[in-house]
C-alpha cells in the first residue's frame, strides 16, 4: 500500500501510514492482524527507517550522509589536515556521533517485519517475527550506550558542545527504547490475544447450556492466568492493561448468570448473561482500537525524537566546518533538551445523564524529545467539577 499523504510505502493491513501517521484505506483487514500484521509499533515500515521531523530522513540517504568508515575516518571526515590540540576532543566527539549513526542506519536494514512477505505469515510465524526485530534495536542500544560512555569521557569540550552531545544520545536512546519496549509488548500481547482472547467459547457453537459454561470456565482462569503474568506492558499503556483486566472479568459475571439461570431455569438471567457476553466483545474489541492509538501516538513522539536526533548529528558537521569565532559564538539549534511533544482528545459534549458512565473526558499524553521538563496541568468542566490542577514530571518517555 502506498500512502496518499507523503508516498511512503507500508503493509496492506497497517491502519496508518509509519512514517507521517496518517490513516490508511486498508480494507478487509482481521480485527487483530492489525497493525499487525506487523503492527508496527515501529510503525514502524522500516519506520523507523525513516524517521521525520518536517521532513522525511530517509535511511538510505541518512547512509548517504556518512563516510565509508573503511576508507576513512571521520577524523579525517571533519580535519583532512592535522587537527590543532583544540579540535581533537571535537572530532573524537563527531567520530562517536557518527559512529552511532552508522549503527542506526544498519539496525533499520534488519527490521523484516514490514517486508511484503509479513502479510502472508501465520499468525505465530509473525509474532515470532517481531520478536527477532526486537533483537537488533536492543544491540543498537548497546552500542549506543557504549559510545554514550565514550562522549562522557572526552575532555575540553565547551559547554553548549557537551549539552548538545548529551541531547543527541539522549534522543538517539530514548526512540529505540521505546521500540524495544512497545514490540516487546506487541509480540507478548498479540500471542496473549491469538492464544486466549480470539480463542473464547461461543455459546452459538453449543447445544448444551452446561458444556459452554464448563468450557467458559476453563477458557477464562486460563485466560486471567496468562493475564496475571503478563509483565510487559509499557508505562503509556498500564492503566488501559488494567482496563482490560477489569474487561476480563465480566466473563466471572457472566459465569455467575449463567450458573443462576440453569439453576433455577430463569431465562431473565440467561438473556442477560449473553447481553453482557456481547457487551464484553465490544469492549474487548475498543480496548485493542484504544491499545493502538497509544501505539501511534508515542512511535510519533519516537519518530520526532530519532528525527532531531538525526537532524542535530547533521548540525554537528556544519558546526565542525566552523572557524572558532564562529564556534565560540553559535547556538545549537537541534539542541532541543526543553521541547514537549503533547497530544489532546477531549470530549466534545458531555451528556448530564450519562455522566457517571464515561472514563475520562479529557486525556493529555505528553513526554519531552530529551531531558525532563515539570509541568502544571489545570482542567475544569463549568458546573460539573471543581477546577483540576496538577504537576506532573515529564522525561523522554510518553506519559
Amino acid at each position: 500500500m502506498i500512502c496518499k499523504n507523503c508516498g511512503s510505502k507500508a503493509p496492506k493491513n497497517l491502519s496508518f501510514c509509519p512514517v507521517c501517521g496518517s490513516p490508511s484505506a486498508a480494507e478487509g483487514r482481521s480485527r487483530r492482524k492489525i497493525f499487525v500484521s506487523a503492527l508496527s509499533i515501529h510503525t514502524l515500515a522500516i519506520f523507523i527507517a525513516v524517521i521525520a521531523i518536517s521532513g522525511a530522513r530517509a535511511v538510505t540517504s541518512r547512509a548517504d550522509q556518512m563516510p565509508d568508515t573503511k576508507t576513512v575516518s571521520v577524523l579525517d571526515q571533519f580535519f583532512p589536515a592535522s587537527p590543532s590540540p583544540a579540535s581533537e576532543p571535537l572530532a573524537e566527539l563527531l567520530d562517536y556521533i557518527w559512529q552511532n549513526e552508522e549503527n542506526y542506519s544498519a539496525t533499520l536494514e534488519k527490521i523484516s517485519m514490514f517486508d511484503d512477505d509479513s502479510s502472508a505469515l501465520s499468525e505465530s510465524e509473525f509474532v515470532e517475527r517481531v520478536r527477532q526485530d526486537v533483537r537488533p534495536m536492543e544491540e543498537y542500544l548497546a552500542s549506543c550506550s557504549a559510545l554514550c560512555e565514550k562522549k562522557d569521557a572526552v575532555s575540553a569540550l565547551s559547554p553548549a558542545v557537551r549539552k548538545a552531545a548529551d541531547a543527541y544520545f539522549d534522543m538517539a536512546s530514548a526512540g529505540p527504547e521505546k521500540f524495544v519496549k512497545l514490540f516487546g509488548f506487541l509480540s507478548d500481547y498479540l500471542e496473549f490475544a491469538y492464544t486466549y482472547l480470539d480463542n473464547r467459547p461461543s455459546e452459538d457453537a453449543y447445544e448444551d447450556l452446561s458444556a459452554y459454561y464448563d468450557d467458559l470456565e476453563t477458557w477464562f482462569l486460563s485466560a486471567r492466568k496468562a493475564y496475571d503474568s503478563f509483565d510487559t506492558c509499557p508505562e503509556s499503556m498500564t492503566e488501559k492493561w488494567q482496563h482490560l483486566g477489569e474487561i476480563l472479568d465480566l466473563n466471572s459475571t457472566i459465569l455467575d448468570k449463567l450458573c443462576l439461570s440453569y439453576l433455577f431455569d430463569d431465562p431473565l438471567r440467561y438473556y442477560s448473561a449473553r447481553f453482557l457476553s456481547n457487551r464484553y466483545e465490544t469492549m474487548e474489541e475498543v480496548q485493542y482500537d484504544r491499545f493502538l492509538d497509544i501505539m501511534e501516538a508515542e512511535l510519533k513522539l519516537e519518530q520526532r525524537q530519532m528525527g532531531t536526533a538525526g537532524l542535530l548529528a547533521d548540525e554537528f558537521r556544519t558546526f565542525a566546518a566552523m572557524t572558532p569565532e564562529e564556534q565560540e559564538s553559535y547556538e545549537f539549534k537541534y539542541d532541543r533538551t526543553d521541547k514537549i511533544i503533547t497530544d489532546f482528545e477531549a470530549v466534545d459534549v458531555i451528556y448530564p445523564s450519562l455522566y457517571q458512565s464515561y472514563d475520562a473526558f479529557a486525556i493529555l499524553n505528553a513526554g519531552c524529545l530529551c531531558g525532563t521538563r515539570t509541568i502544571v496541568v489545570e482542567a475544569e468542566i463549568p458546573g460539573f467539577t471543581q477546577k483540576y490542577r496538577q504537576t506532573h514530571y515529564l522525561d523522554a518517555s510518553y506519559h
